[in-house]
């Protein structure tokens, strides 16, 4: 028996924004704590899709639901999200992987379902 790969793998730059703590929300500090001082390097993480790729992945998700798929998501931005794109030939983001077949660049979703409906 012959398994299908039902995997989409999307490929995107997701982004950590450091955003420097609410000083004014922090309670005054007494010098003479050393832990109070260090409040103030306190940073907030966020994360940031940018909307070309936030796009692509709001079409991959809602085919991928239809079409009984799994959607998997590569960070390029870390380490291993590069090594994963340089290996499967990838040069440009946002990108598409279903099974052997890939889609680079600017993605639309007509592509991506004729992809899908080739493979289905």
């Amino acid at each position: 028996m012959v398994r299908k790969n039902r995997n989409i793998e999307v490929y995107l730059r997701i982004e950590k924004i450091y955003l420097p703590a609410d000083i004014s929300s922090l309670p005054s500090y007494d010098r003479r704590h050393i832990q109070c001082l260090r409040v103030e390097s306190r940073k907030i993480e966020d994360t940031h899709i940018p909307e070309e790729d936030q796009k692509i992945l709001n079409f991959v998700k809602e085919i991928a639901k239809e079409a009984n798929f799994s959607v998997k998501i590569v960070n390029v931005n870390s380490f291993i999200g590069k090594l994963k794109a340089k290996f499967k030939g990838i040069r440009k983001f946002p990108a598409v992987v279903i099974g052997q077949h890939k889609i680079e660049g600017n993605i639309t979703k007509d592509e991506i379902k004729s992809l899908i409906d080739k493979l289905a």
